[in-house]
């Protein structure tokens, strides 16, 4: 080989060697832009679901501490002697459920799905502690100072006892538990995968 093929091959060598660094130093610039964009996007969103999650299980149990509370009102007046109360009407208890509104719709579109679902089954819970309060206290309105949960129900849906009223709220609180865990699982996955 003479001296001037030498040169050549060499200086195609020097080109190839060069294009390979560049090809490499992109690639490398293209990995550390993504992990960058990657780990904004996690602090993003968590910094918006976080908040969202919390507010939405703090006001359902605030929800379900009331219920239990307005539960234990209606079973005093059961008690023999116990003054009678004031016909019950569904937009006393409907309106238990205001507190939490706003913040299951902001929970939901802030997702993913999974945490969604997991506000539907809370949503649906919460319902059932309505429908089973609501139900006791028109028992009770119906049967003033009468020990009514030890009355065998004929009028199933219309009427509940208070052991319904502590079930309900008992179905309640696991589905806040898993509320948790699913949006913990999830707190920073774009639909359902984690990044």
């Amino acid at each position: 080989m003479d001296g001037g093929t030498a040169s050549v091959l060499a200086g195609l060598a020097a080109l190839v060697s060069g294009v390979t660094v560049a090809v490499i130093g992109k690639k490398g610039s293209s990995d550390t832009t993504r992990q960058t964009a990657t780990h904004d996007y996690r602090k993003q969103r968590r910094g918006d679901r976080q908040p969202a999650y919390e507010a939405f299980a703090t006001n359902v149990r605030a929800f379900a501490s009331t219920a239990i509370d307005k539960g234990n009102e209606l079973k005093a007046a059961t008690a023999a002697g116990a003054e009678p109360i004031p016909q019950p009407q569904i937009a006393e208890f409907l309106d238990m459920g205001e507190v939490f509104a706003d913040s299951a719709m902001r929970v939901r579109l802030l997702g993913p799905k999974e945490v969604a679902d997991a506000v539907e089954d809370v949503l649906s819970a919460c319902a059932d502690v309505v429908a089973t309060l609501s139900g006791y206290a028109n028992l009770v309105h119906a049967f003033p100072g009468f020990p009514v949960d030890e009355m065998n129900i004929i009028h199933v849906g219309q009427f509940h006892t208070y052991g319904e009223v502590i079930a309900a709220s008992q179905r309640l609180q696991v589905s806040v538990q898993r509320f948790l865990e699913t949006a913990r699982a999830h707190m920073d996955s774009w639909d359902g995968e984690t990044i």
